[in-house]
C-alpha cells in the first residue's frame, strides 16, 4: 500500500545519494585523466583521427545536451510547484519551488517530497480538502508531463534523437543504472546510433541507414557525409 511505497521511495533517495556520491568521484577522475584517455583511444581505434575528432565532438555535445536539458527540466519542475504553492495561498512558496527544483532530479518522487506534505498540511490546518486535492493533482500533472512528455521533446531537438527512443532510454536508464540512468540512458542511445551513422558512412557496412529507417531518429555526422559525396562526385 501508500506505506510500502513510502519506504520503497526512501530507499530509492538513500540509493539516489550513494549513486550520485560515486558519479561525482568518477567524473573527477575522468575529467582529470580526459586527455590521457582520449589520446589512448584514438590511437587504439582503427579509424582515422579525423573520426575520432568528430566523435568526440559529438559527445561533448551529447552530454552538454543532457545536461541542459535536465537542468532546465528541473528549474521548471521548481517553478511550476512554487506558482502551485503560492496558488493555494501557502507562504514561502519561492523557498518550497527552490526546494522542489533541487528534489526533481530524484526520480518519480523528487517533487512528490516538496508539494505531498504541503498538501497535507493544507488538508488539515490550511484551506480543506478541496485545495489540497487541487494541490496535489497538480503537483502530479507537472511532473507526469514536464518528465514524460516535455523532456523526452526537449532532448529530441537538442539531440537529434526521436523523443520515443529517448522516452524507453530514460526508463531503461532508471532501472538499470538508478538515477544516473537519466543521463546514462539517453548518452548510451546516442552514442550507439552515432557510431551506427558513422559506420554506415566510413565503413561501408550493409544493412539500413538508421536516417532511412526512422527519419526522425537520429541526425549526426552531416559534415562527413558532405564530404564523403563531395568524394564520390
Amino acid at each position: 500500500g501508500a506505506y510500502n511505497y513510502f519506504l520503497g521511495g526512501i530507499g530509492s533517495s538513500l540509493s539516489f545519494v550513494v549513486n550520485l556520491l560515486f558519479s561525482l568521484i568518477l567524473l573527477f577522475f575522468l575529467l582529470r585523466e580526459s586527455e590521457s584517455l582520449y589520446n589512448m583511444i584514438r590511437q587504439a581505434v582503427p579509424i582515422s583521427g579525423n573520426i575520432v575528432d568528430q566523435f568526440k565532438d559529438r559527445m561533448k555535445e551529447i552530454i552538454l545536451a543532457i545536461l541542459k536539458g535536465n537542468l532546465l527540466i528541473a528549474l521548471l519542475q521548481g517553478t511550476m510547484i512554487g506558482i502551485g504553492i503560492w496558488i493555494c495561498g501557502v507562504p514561502n512558496a519561492l523557498l518550497y519551488g527552490s526546494i522542489a527544483t533541487v528534489l526533481s532530479i530524484i526520480p518519480v518522487i523528487g517533487t512528490a517530497f516538496v508539494w505531498l506534505p504541503v498538501s497535507i498540511y493544507i488538508y488539515f490546518f490550511g484551506h480543506g480538502p478541496a485545495v489540497a486535492i487541487f494541490l496535489a493533482i497538480y503537483g502530479l500533472a507537472c511532473y507526469l508531463i514536464l518528465e514524460n512528455i516535455l523532456k523526452p521533446k526537449l532532448l529530441d531537438r537538442k539531440l537529434g534523437v526521436h523523443s520515443l527512443l529517448l522516452f524507453f532510454a530514460i526508463i531503461g536508464g532508471l532501472k538499470e543504472f538508478g538515477i544516473t540512468g537519466i543521463f546514462l540512458g539517453p548518452l548510451i542511445l546516442t552514442i550507439f546510433l552515432t557510431i551506427w551513422r558513422i559506420y554506415h558512412i566510413w565503413g561501408g557496412g550493409e544493412g539500413h541507414d538508421p536516417i532511412e529507417v526512422l527519419p526522425e531518429t537520429i541526425a549526426v555526422s552531416v559534415e562527413p557525409q558532405k564530404a564523403s559525396e563531395k568524394q564520390n562526385d
